[in-house]
């Protein structure tokens, strides 16, 4: 990527930067003031939550990137918004439900601050979408120092919420930046205008929904499933270690911001597979994911135990070695963000399936009877498979491309 491009995309960069860093810092103050079973329900809860914001951003964040466009006014991002928000609402309807009913209040209480939640990050996808990088990297800013500032405070007085509150403070953090956002792109919600942008973005959405639909829900299943075959408290290990990597998770989504639009562009204009930026892409986060691992495993174990606690009791090399399953993952990453480019979801959304079985199986079998290591080891073969379908897929697909240069 050349120098202006860099400078172009520094702000999509950095504001990924602060998301990561308000997930880590939420993680960080939930795992200091909780044990280890405790932190586990965090897990489960977190993953309801990327469940649903993957969701609607399939849905509705992503088709913005590629059709931006097509939905540059101000009331086509309102309806936008306006129906991510709605679909939360009917989420925070459940939570509700859930709370009355008794069930889990962690899942509960995060189901209800859920339009809150969807909001502030549909505002950011907006601004994407009208090339105003700098609105979202104020939005994470202020999440992020609201957060931290109210976060601080309470540790410093003793107190040491509930996940249930640490969650509901976190949502109400979320509420400034998504008001203040909105105020500066237009993107309020709206009920005016969503029959239409549906019908305008459901080619690129509908794919792109059955594509998380697979990818993600088989990642919430395995929280949802570790503990049935293993304990809580072992969960609890695996999302330390997680969110010790999920700086690499915040990198490939920024990846996608900036990548997505520009392999899409060169798609249109040439009608050639770009296949080799795509290579670039996913060989620069690897690159980045590789020196992350490596710093993982010279840090000394302290460290961890410092951030996290009891929840770190045990970790060993698991950090690292999913610090490496992610340089593995952002090389595939290069040739998924082609594929949703060049307008092949549906394609991508077989080879999903077709490794189902694989993707969610053996890591439980590795983490039932194995342990945290092994998991760690089986989670990069599985990496190696899927990044190779992956490319296979798409190289396939390019070799059926007729060259436009040719056939003319």
């Amino acid at each position: 990527m050349s120098l202006p491009a860099l400078v172009r995309h520094a702000p999509v960069a950095a504001d990924q930067a602060l998301s990561s860093a308000s997930n880590f810092l939420l993680a960080l103050l939930v795992a200091r003031s909780v044990s280890a079973a405790d932190f586990g329900h965090f897990a489960v809860a977190t993953s309801v939550y990327w469940m649903a914001l993957g969701g609607l951003r399939a849905l509705v964040a992503e088709p913005l990137l590629i059709l931006r466009e097509h939905a540059v006014s101000e009331t086509r991002l309102s309806a936008a918004v306006g129906l991510g928000v709605s679909i939360a609402l009917g989420g925070s309807v459940a939570g509700a439900v859930v709370l009355v009913a008794g069930g889990p209040g962690t899942v509960g209480w995060l189901l209800v601050c859920l339009p809150v939640l969807i909001w502030q990050d549909l505002a950011r996808y907006c601004a994407f979408s009208l090339k105003r990088p700098l609105e979202a990297l104020l939005s994470d800013g202020l999440w992020l120092a609201l957060l931290l500032a109210t976060g601080v405070a309470l540790l410093a007085t003793g107190h040491r919420p509930s996940v249930s509150g640490w969650l509901v403070l976190w949502a109400a953090c979320a509420l400034v930046p998504a008001v203040v956002t909105a105020a500066r792109t237009g993107a309020w919600p709206a009920r005016a205008g969503q029959r239409a942008w549906w019908a305008r973005s459901r080619r690129q959405a509908g794919p792109m929904l059955g594509d998380f639909a697979v990818y993600t829900v088989r990642d919430s299943l395995f929280v949802f499933l570790l503990p049935v075959v293993t304990t809580f408290a072992l969960l609890g290990q695996v999302k330390a270690a997680m969110v010790a990597t999920g700086p690499l998770s915040v990198l490939m989504t920024a990846a996608g911001i900036a990548a997505l639009p520009e392999l899409a562009r060169r798609w249109a204009s040439s009608s050639r597979v770009p296949a080799r930026a795509g290579f670039l892409v996913g060989a620069g986060m690897a690159t980045v994911a590789g020196c992350y691992g490596l710093a993982l495993l010279a840090l000394p174990p302290a460290w961890g135990q410092w951030l996290f606690g009891e929840s770190w009791v045990g970790v060993g090399v698991l950090p690292a070695l999913l610090a490496f399953q992610s340089a593995v993952l952002c090389l595939g990453q290069g040739a998924i963000l082609t594929l949703l480019a060049i307008g092949s979801p549906g394609w991508l959304l077989r080879a999903r399936l077709a490794l189902l079985p694989l993707t969610l199986l053996v890591p439980l079998l590795a983490a039932r009877f194995g342990g945290l290591t092994v998991l760690g080891v089986s989670s990069i073969g599985i990496a190696l498979v899927t990044g190779a379908v992956m490319w296979a897929l798409l190289l396939r697909l390019a070799r059926r491309t007729p060259d436009p240069v040719a056939a003319g």
